[in-house]
């Protein structure tokens, strides 16, 4: 998923709720929020459709995960999606909810395997939110 299909899929999330519709008019009028509503409709987006729903992984040896042994060589399917809406890393997580403390997300990934690209998809995002709330002010 592009950044700009993400920061689409926050918006259309966040303009099905009253409260986030509230808390996005005017996104830019003061200062404080200026600078912390933004972030956080981009890592709640990022939280809840994440860029990368799940991608596969190869086994380089023989392990066990859960009590399951697993041979060297096999395929995995790793689900970013399940982790971001982990009850147990994140209060009501199927909310889409832009109060709460986004610090712990995998939307991009983790470790070895974090995208280098996402200070360019935050910075997307950023400049197309920035162009929303200019737009919605020429109409």
């Amino acid at each position: 998923m592009s950044a700009a299909a993400a920061l689409q899929a926050g918006l259309a999330e966040a303009l099905r709720d009253a409260e986030s519709l509230a808390a996005l008019t005017g996104v830019f009028d003061a200062p404080p929020v200026r600078a912390a509503l933004p972030h956080a409709v981009i890592e709640e987006t990022l939280r809840y459709d994440s860029p990368v729903q799940m991608l596969f992984r190869n086994t380089t040896r023989d392990t066990e995960l859960d009590g399951v042994a697993i041979p060297e060589h096999s395929q995995l399917l790793v689900s970013f999606a399940a982790a971001n809406r982990d009850p147990a890393g994140f209060d009501e997580p199927g909310e889409f909810r832009l109060d709460r403390e986004l610090t712990k997300h995998v939307g991009f990934g983790m470790g070895v395997h974090y995208c280098l690209g996402s200070p360019l998809a935050r910075a997307e995002a950023r400049i197309g939110l920035r162009a929303e709330e200019h737009t919605s002010e020429l109409q």
